[in-house]
C-alpha cells in the first residue's frame, strides 16, 4: 500500500482498518504505524472480502479516512493499491453544508437523505457521519453500513492525551499518545504551563 500525498512533517499515528461487510461492519481490524513520514510503502494484511480504510492522524484533533480497497468476488491474498486524495471520505457536514438538514432533522430522517450525495457528486467516492460509513457504488447508489469510530482504545496517556492502539488482542501495549496543545511527552505526561515562571520570582 503506497501513500502518494504529501506533507512536510511526519504524520503521528495512522490506522489500517478493515471493516468486514459480512457482520454489517461492526468487526473491526486495526493496525497501527507511528511517526510515518509520507510518501512511504506500508505493508498490511487483512481479510479477504473485506473493506479498507485508512485514518491518518495529522493531530490530537485532526484526522482523515481515505478508502482504500473496496471487496469483489475475487479472494485476493495480495493486493497493491494507493491512498490518493480524490479517495477522501468526507464528513457528512462538508457532504450536506446545510445546517437545517444536520442539527434539525432527526438522524433517521437524514438517513432517507443518504441516497443524495453519491448522486449528486460524481467525484466523492465516500461519506461518514457518526454512525455509519457510506460508499459510492458504481451506479452512484449508496451503501451505507455500521462503522466504529472509536478514537481511544486505551487509557494510558495523561492530561486528556488522545490513546490509540492496534487491535488489543494482538499486543495490548503498541500504542501512541497524541497530545493536545500545552502537553508532551510520550505519555502526554508534561505540561508545558508548568514550566513556565514569572519575572517576578526570579
Amino acid at each position: 500500500m503506497s501513500n502518494n500525498t504529501s506533507y512536510s512533517n511526519p504524520i503521528p499515528a495512522i490506522i489500517v482498518i478493515f471493516a468486514s461487510e459480512s457482520t454489517g461492519g461492526l468487526y473491526q481490524r486495526r493496525l497501527l504505524y507511528k511517526n510515518v513520514f509520507l510518501p512511504t510503502n506500508l505493508k498490511a494484511h487483512g481479510p479477504t472480502q473485506s473493506y479498507a480504510f485508512i485514518r491518518m492522524f495529522e493531530s490530537y484533533s485532526k484526522s482523515f479516512y481515505y478508502m482504500i480497497v473496496i471487496p469483489d468476488r475475487r479472494l485476493y491474498s495480495i493486493l497493491n493499491t494507493s491512498v490518493i486524495s480524490s479517495n477522501l471520505c468526507r464528513n457528512i457536514s462538508e457532504v450536506f453544508n446545510n445546517e437545517i438538514i444536520l442539527f434539525e432533522y432527526s438522524y433517521l430522517k437524514r438517513l432517507k437523505l443518504y441516497p443524495l450525495p453519491c448522486k449528486n457528486d460524481s467525484d466523492l467516492r465516500c461519506f461518514f457521519d457518526e454512525y455509519r460509513m457510506c460508499l459510492c457504488a458504481k451506479d452512484r447508489n449508496s451503501a451505507c453500513f455500521i462503522f466504529n469510530h472509536e478514537q481511544s482504545n486505551c487509557d494510558y496517556c495523561e492530561n486528556n492525551g488522545l490513546c490509540l492502539r492496534k487491535d488489543p488482542n494482538e499486543n495490548q501495549w503498541e500504542f501512541i499518545c497524541l497530545c493536545p496543545e500545552c502537553s508532551f511527552g510520550i505519555l502526554c505526561q508534561f505540561l508545558i504551563g508548568s514550566y513556565f515562571t514569572t519575572l517576578d520570582l526570579l
